[in-house]
């Protein structure tokens, strides 16, 4: 079996923030580029049921008190016209989530103290024996892919996988510095990440400023826990405020911050529980109809003219599989 997993959220704010056009139009673009992809995965990969992963608080700030610490200053600098349109963004996907909720036979995955991304992998891992196609925009993911794990990107139309990248016609994408096919290697992908930290969630670098061949001669030493890992684990800096930092501390912070396959055991049990209370779901009725009267209500006008592929993907229901 293939699920598709959306990472809901992340394809509604990218829409936001990547095009220019009035609020009301970026949520309709926002909607059309989220079940677009639903439609383009389900065909393409074969896919049997769809899973929309949302947004709680996330446990990573009280494990880091600085994670996402500049996304909240951004929040509180915001003008009237960016609070308004938030605010639309916002009611846009209450409305969604209680659509699929009460209107549809997908699973919706969400807790209080879980991010999108801790669902998203914790269901790859429960259903390892199963495919899955990762619909976001969100990098961080490229860790997840395997032969049983690809990422699409519905913005840019694109899909990643360990043979490759891949756009919109099955053709090799080529890497714009060597012009060779871009290669897909998650380990060393999530290892650089975790060195390198992730300025968008003001996770800081576990080695401010090392160079790439000093990285990879780490990376390539990982097994051995040689002179290279060493040399570079084992080395010490500053920060602004004078205080003396071990890389192999901050490495091991940031794993736990980044590395989706590695949360705490409080955090997979909570994700478990999650996801076992989510495929118990009622059968819902008349899916076609409730969509057709969702697109009408949000402009989706395209979807609205041709609803019953869509609505067979939502209306597919959750297969008891086994679960590892």
């Amino acid at each position: 079996m293939t699920f598709l997993l959306v990472d809901t959220s992340n394809l509604m704010h990218r829409t936001k923030h990547a095009i220019r056009a009035s609020t009301e139009d970026k949520v309709g673009i926002g909607f059309h580029i989220i079940l677009y992809s639903l439609l383009n995965c389900w065909k393409t990969f074969g896919a049997r049921h769809a899973v929309f992963a949302l947004e709680g608080r996330s446990w990573r700030r009280e494990a880091y008190r600085d994670y996402k610490a500049s996304r909240r200053i951004a929040q509180a600098q915001r003008s009237a016209n960016d609070i308004a349109e938030d605010q639309a963004f916002d009611k846009a996907m209450c409305e969604f989530i209680t659509f699929l909720n009460q209107k549809t036979n997908v699973t919706v995955l969400q807790s209080p103290g879980l991010e999108a991304d801790d669902l998203i992998a914790r269901w790859t891992q429960r259903f390892k024996d199963h495919n899955h196609v990762i619909i976001s925009a969100d990098s961080d993911f490229q860790q997840l892919i395997s032969p049983r794990v690809k990422l699409y990107n519905g913005i840019k139309n694109e899909t990643w996988t360990h043979e490759g990248v891949f756009d919109a016609k099955g053709k090799p994408i080529l890497d714009k510095k060597t012009k060779k096919p871009i290669t897909v290697d998650p380990e060393w992908f999530l290892f650089k990440k975790i060195m390198r930290g992730d300025a968008s969630d003001n996770i800081m670098s576990a080695y401010p400023g090392i160079r790439e061949t000093k990285l990879r001669a780490a990376f390539e030493d990982r097994h051995n826990k040689g002179f290279d890992w060493n040399a570079v684990m084992q080395h010490q800096w500053r920060d602004h405020l004078g205080q003396t930092h071990r890389v192999l501390d901050c490495y091991y912070r940031n794993l736990e911050l980044i590395d989706l396959t590695a949360q705490p055991k409080e955090i997979i049990e909570l994700a478990d529980a999650v996801i076992d209370a989510s495929i118990v779901k009622p059968k819902v009725n008349g899916v076609g109809v409730w969509f057709l009267q969702f697109a009408q209500l949000h402009g989706l006008d395209r979807l609205s003219k041709n609803p019953q592929q869509i609505s067979e993907i939502l209306n597919a229901r959750y297969e008891d599989v086994n679960a590892c």
